[in-house]
């Protein structure tokens, strides 16, 4: 799952759409060699433009040939800034490529469809050039694009469309014109996003004050400290809306400590556009900004909204100092108190902190770096109040290497048990491996918790132990609970600890459940040798299907129970293995290039 950030993301959706003369087909050609009548062109409304405008144009595909030809589109755009699948570059006047305004982008896929192009027809899409290339300086620029369509590179090349266009540099009196054009475009198409150029900044900054905030697009992609500059005097206004959106703003060009490795990665489920941020940091940041921004950063955490607090905590984090710790750990107690609700629900997110309290503790933790310690004792001991500190206490020992302070223990059983479940989850993270005897009565109290969340983390702790002693909890959460990373853990901690049939058997008993039975074939296929380890398959098996894999594991387990507790993995060959043990949920495509089960009845 994504966690909440409080960075903006810059993202503009770009959809495409095919003309009216190229017909879909009904027999997909799939290993196409590029046909000879292709030809790309690229199209543009007009031959200069001044820097920033808002330019589109059209990429044009042409049958010039005597015979109709098929070609692909799509899979693209979900998620993406642009259509991934074109390629548009475009050369400056020195020669030199443009930047990719996006050079990692997320796409998820989305409709594929082949077509079919006859003779003399064309087929035409619309492409925002700012999403492929920045145009930052005046100078005559060649665009180029080209799409693979499908095709198969051979003895032809793709097509390629070129196209020369002169960029100029806008005067104030143009600036102006060029934002006022954008001002009239229609809502769903007005977007300040390309106006990348210094000369926009005052047109745009007039606008934000008058309420328009999506000009706060534009202004965030100048990358000058005068933008900067703009964006903080903004952030201070003593309009709320308008100042916490270009707080939100200026965060995105912020150093951030992440990338000078000050604090571990955000993960794989971001949604920030680390490339982007740092390309403006580099550019945009200057070190004379630090005390506004530590002063905005201190007004915001003290906010009351999740927002506020979380975009003042990442201002903190980039250039706070030990001296703002107090005032991140009084937004961490308005937090927790009142106590934030546990999450119980199958669709909580477990994988995160709630926010602002992520956020927060990202930022405790880079200033603990910066020299910022809890109080402590005459004799070393952790003089801790507040369930702000308590947090912070544990957090900061999550991943650190033994031995625990001394009073850890007393802290952890008293504290761990008791305290909000932020405070209980990093109580259960801050046990080190290995994992100390002392608190395994600990972790067996919280596999029982009662977030989900906290039980998730015990479940980790309980694999990292070794202890046998914590299979029956696992193997009870894999049997009644329904959360998929809850379950996740615990099977995997089972597993480790030797559950073997035993776990086995709970995931046979859950095959049945439309959200779960992945989750138990994904246990159940490590009974079999030799699997690839990816498959395809259906996600939409029926009731009737689904029991009737229950049935068939049920009886493949009954049968073979005793070799599996003896620790017997099936072969690809096993006769025991028939294909109605997957039927229409999974099937592997092998090295040798055959489909295993290779039946019909698993298709």
């Amino acid at each position: 799952m994504k966690p909440v950030l409080f960075i903006l993301p810059i993202l503009v959706l770009v959809c495409t759409v095919a003309s009216a003369e190229a017909q879909f087909s009904s027999s997909p050609a799939h290993d196409q060699t590029i046909p000879p009548g292709a030809k790309v062109n690229l199209v543009f409304e007009h031959q200069e433009y001044f820097v920033g405008e808002d330019v589109s144009f059209q990429f044009v595909l042409e049958n010039t040939g005597d015979a109709p030809f098929e070609y692909e589109t799509g899979g693209d755009y979900r998620g993406a800034s642009r259509a991934l699948r074109f390629k548009i570059t475009a050369t400056d006047p020195d020669g030199h490529e443009c930047e990719d305004p996006d050079p990692n982008p997320q796409c998820f896929g989305g409709l594929v469809g082949w077509k079919t192009l006859g003779p003399g027809q064309k087929y035409a899409t619309p492409l925002w050039l700012p999403t492929y290339r920045t145009i930052e300086k005046p100078g005559q620029y060649t665009i180029r694009g080209w799409h693979d369509f499908g095709w198969k590179e051979g003895e032809r090349k793709y097509p390629v469309g070129e196209a020369t266009i002169l960029f100029k540099e806008p005067k104030a009196e143009d600036a102006e014109h060029v934002v006022a054009a954008v001002d009239q475009l229609p809502e769903d198409r007005r977007t300040y996003y390309a106006l990348r150029h210094p000369s926009y900044t005052v047109p745009l900054v007039k606008r934000a004050k008058e309420g328009n905030l999506k000009v706060l697009q534009g202004l965030g992609s100048i990358p000058t400290p005068e933008a900067t500059a703009a964006l903080i005097e903004l952030a201070s206004d003593q309009n709320q809306e308008l100042a916490l959106a270009a707080g939100l703003t200026l965060n995105g060009r912020l150093p951030d400590p992440e990338f000078a490795g000050q604090l571990p990665g955000r993960g794989p489920f971001r949604s920030d556009q680390p490339d982007i941020r740092q390309r403006l940091a580099k550019r945009a940041w200057e070190d004379r900004f630090t005390p506004q921004v530590r002063k905005l950063g201190a007004k915001f955490v003290a906010g009351k909204e999740t927002r506020e607090i979380g975009t003042g905590a990442f201002m903190l984090q980039a250039v706070g100092t030990k001296e703002d710790a107090p005032a991140v750990l009084a937004a961490m107690d308005r937090t927790l108190n009142p106590a934030v609700t546990p999450r119980k629900d199958p669709n909580d997110n477990i994988l995160n902190l709630p926010e602002p309290l992520g956020e927060l503790a990202r930022t405790i933790q880079v200033l603990s770096k910066r020299g910022f310690a809890l109080s402590k004792g005459a004799n070393g001991e952790a003089l801790l109040s507040g369930d702000a500190q308590f947090f912070t206490y544990f957090y900061l020992l999550e991943n650190t290497p033994g031995p625990r302070p001394q009073d850890w223990l007393r802290i952890l059983t008293v504290f761990g048990e008791n305290g909000k479940f932020p405070t209980r989850e990093a109580a259960v993270r801050s046990i080190p491996t290995p994992v100390p005897e002392e608190c395994r009565a600990f972790i067996g109290d919280r596999l029982a918790d009662p977030d989900l969340g906290v039980c998730r983390a015990a479940c980790e702790i309980a694999e990292k132990s070794g202890a046998r002693e914590f299979l029956p909890a696992l193997i009870e959460i894999v049997a009644t609970e329904n959360h998929e990373w809850l379950l996740r853990s615990a099977s995997n901690a089972a597993s480790a600890l030797g559950g073997g049939l035993a776990l086995h058997r709970e995931w046979v008993e859950r095959l049945a459940e439309e959200k779960l039975y992945g989750l138990a074939l994904d246990d159940l296929q490590t009974l079999i040798e030799g699997l690839p380890g990816s498959s395809s398959g259906r996600t939409d098996l029926t009731r009737t299907e689904r029991i009737a894999l229950r049935t068939e594991w049920r009886r493949f387990l009954q049968a073979h129970g005793d070799e599996i507790a003896k620790g017997k993995r099936f072969s690809l060959e096993d006769p025991a293995l028939t294909p109605s043990l997957f039927g229409r949920a999974r099937e592997w495509q092998l090295a040798n290039g055959k489909t295993w089960p290779a039946t019909q009845e698993a298709k």
